[in-house]
């Protein structure tokens, strides 16, 4: 279930000054800057393959590049919180799987590295609202990640359909057009709707299927990000 990028634009420098790059050992993933010491990813981004947290010393956050390797500035992490209620074990782990990062220093903000607004309302995404997808994951289902930010706009389903395909109500699921959405790497980034955080990349079936890609509802959990932020 590993979401990535498949069609789509490449973006411009400061298109996106809000996406960073999640690198840790082999691993990558994308995430949002909320606050310029503060990002937002999923949780499955932060487990090993033993089902532990990787430790915040192998981790390092990338901003202000479209480039997954270079340029833009890093950052050490300083602190994982994973959502209390995520089972990184269970089969079907795509609920609650968020996690914040707390850097070991603030990024300087700047017109390619600003931190973006969580959307507060629960109010549902109706269809015709834009939705944008972004990230350097996989850009076919066997090829390699991309080295340059992709981007893409997605159509959001009901959350009666939704529920139906996932069976919980905190997952916004995202349409793309054939040959399009995310794939493995995009794990972690956002989804974007009236410049506001609204959704966290979850999972994709497949690359640019006709199935939708999920992501985590930010407005089903600003409680819990809001109470982590002050609490550390």
């Amino acid at each position: 279930f590993a979401p990535r990028i498949v069609g789509g634009n490449y973006a411009t420098l400061g298109q996106f000054p809000f996406q960073v790059a999640l690198h840790y050992g082999n691993g990558f993933c994308g995430g949002s800057l909320i606050r310029s010491n503060w990002v937002l990813t999923a949780a499955h981004c932060v487990y090993d393959s033993n089902h532990r947290v990787i430790s915040p010393d192998k981790m390092t956050i990338r901003a202000g590049t479209v480039f997954k390797d270079q340029g833009g500035f890093t950052r050490k992490v300083q602190q994982v919180i994973v959502n209390e209620k995520y089972k990184s074990r269970d089969k079907y782990k795509y609920d609650f799987d968020l996690a914040l990062l707390k850097l070991t220093e603030s990024f300087q903000l700047d017109k390619y590295i600003k931190t973006i607004p969580l959307v507060r309302s629960r109010k549902d995404l109706k269809a015709t609202d834009v939705v944008t997808i972004s990230g350097w994951g996989k850009v076919s289902e066997t090829g390699s990640t991309s080295k340059i930010l992709k981007y893409n706009r997605a159509k959001p389903l009901s959350s009666f359909t939704c529920f139906f395909k996932t069976r919980t109500i905190r997952i916004l699921c995202l349409e793309s057009p054939i040959n399009n959405g995310v794939c493995g790497g995009d794990s972690g980034g956002p989804a974007v709707s009236g410049n506001r955080l609204v959704g966290v990349a979850n999972f994709g079936y497949g690359c640019g299927t006709t199935k939708p890609d999920g992501y985590a509802k930010v407005s089903d959990h600003i409680k819990w990000i809001d109470a982590t932020i002050n609490r550390y």
